[in-house]
């Protein structure tokens, strides 16, 4: 199903194994590099019903911009001079209203604390801890937080917002075992909480979340395209020729189950925590998955061995899945908003083909197979390529290249 004839996978074995050695040399250096900007927002009602108590979760390696540095990790000391600078930055940034007005704040307290990994994939980071009081209009119906933490600098960013009511015991940290816990990004950053009808967790909302993570999932985009360009192409005489529509068809579908087979294992396995990989080393995993596939496009010559390439790709592609989903996720009754999330990644997953295919069928036989190749194969791998390069070294080597 995945090749129209054996051929020589030197090249290949030479791109896989120097993909690998990438990783595994890089890792040490990723593991203090920028990549994925996100922080975190507790947001707590106390029990008068006008209060609000603010807790925002930064990691100090992202923490610059907030006191006027560059992308430099700040000291401790440093930071505790500039507390003030911080909390105002984040204050212009991030505003909480109650039945259309605003909630007054009252600084409470900023230092750098350290503690376990937010982001669920294990060890421990520090983190700038900034806390602040909203004293809003009560009883409170209803909180509508905006978010703009960092987008002018980084359209990429996520700040993972958890809201709730406040903690019996008082402490405070990023708890998703009680509250709302939803993703805001550039574009959708600003969310309602319901007081009344606050439930914790709903299977719509896993929904959206999963096929949002598609659809700004830029890298994601991009490896789908890299595999679905030459799914109408095979070369069983040493030239270019077109599959059938039947066999291309039968190809796509080939292709798409593998990843999602692959990606729903690694998601679930690592939601669960049956497994744990830092994202600090898949997140640059996934961009040269990205560079794998395109530059494998490149060659003159059908991909052999592909279906085990998309298999373990697969596998890299739902760690990065597993580590958006896992910080919102409930201690308990996971299984829903699991199976919702990842109903969500594969709609999302579904539109991309849905709009590709047709287009990659429509453009390959009004060429022809040689031209198609030519002309649209080898430039769009090119870019997608160089694009995944970029990523790889921004994942890597703590630069804000693109920003996406």
């Amino acid at each position: 199903m995945f090749g129209c004839a054996a051929q020589s996978a030197r090249a290949r074995r030479w791109l896989f194994t120097a993909s690998l050695l990438c990783v595994l040399l890089c890792g040490a250096r990723a593991a203090s590099a920028h990549y994925a900007s996100i922080a975190y927002s507790d947001v707590r009602l106390q029990d008068d019903r006008s209060t609000v108590r603010y807790a925002l979760f930064v990691r100090l390696f992202e923490v610059g911009p907030m006191l006027g540095l560059e992308d430099d990790e700040p000291s401790e000391e440093l930071f505790d001079q500039r507390a003030q600078q911080a909390y105002d930055y984040a204050r212009q940034r991030i505003t909480v209203s109650s039945g259309g007005e605003s909630c007054g704040a009252e600084f409470k307290l900023a230092r750098v604390i350290e503690g376990q990994s937010l982001s669920g994939s294990g060890g421990t980071d520090k983190y700038a801890f900034i806390s602040w009081l909203l004293h809003c209009p009560g009883p409170v119906e209803s909180l509508a937080v905006d978010y703009r933490l960092f987008f002018d600098i980084d359209r990429a960013h996520t700040g993972m917002l958890n809201i709730g009511f406040a903690r019996k015991d008082g402490v405070i940290d990023f708890d998703q075992k009680s509250g709302d816990t939803v993703p805001l990004r550039a574009g959708d950053s600003r969310f309602v909480w319901q007081v009344s009808s606050a439930s914790g967790h709903h299977f719509l909302r896993f929904l959206w979340v999963g096929v949002q993570h598609i659809l700004y999932g830029y890298d994601h985009i991009a490896f789908l395209i890299g595999l679905l360009l030459v799914a109408s192409l095979c070369r069983p005489n040493n030239s270019w020729e077109l599959r059938s529509t039947s066999a291309a068809l039968a190809k796509t579908a080939g292709i798409v189950s593998l990843f999602t087979i692959a990606h729903t294992v690694s998601l679930v396995s690592a939601s669960l925590g049956l497994i744990s990989l830092s994202s600090r080393i898949v997140e640059p995993a996934i961009a040269l998955t990205v560079m794998f596939v395109c530059v494998e496009d490149l060659l003159p010559r059908e991909p052999v061995g592909r279906a085990v390439i998309i298999f373990f790709f697969g596998l890299i592609h739902g760690l990065g899945f597993a580590a958006m989903l896992t910080p919102l996720l409930p201690a308990s009754a996971v299984v829903v908003p699991l199976l919702a999330f990842n109903l969500g990644v594969e709609l999302g997953q579904l539109g991309i083909v849905v709009v590709t295919v047709p287009i990659v069928m429509a453009v390959s036989r009004a060429l022809g197979a040689p031209r198609y190749h030519r002309i649209a194969v080898m430039p769009v791998s090119a870019l997608v390529a160089l694009l995944g390069l970029v990523w790889f070294i921004e994942r890597v080597f703590a630069v804000r290249i693109l920003g996406f």
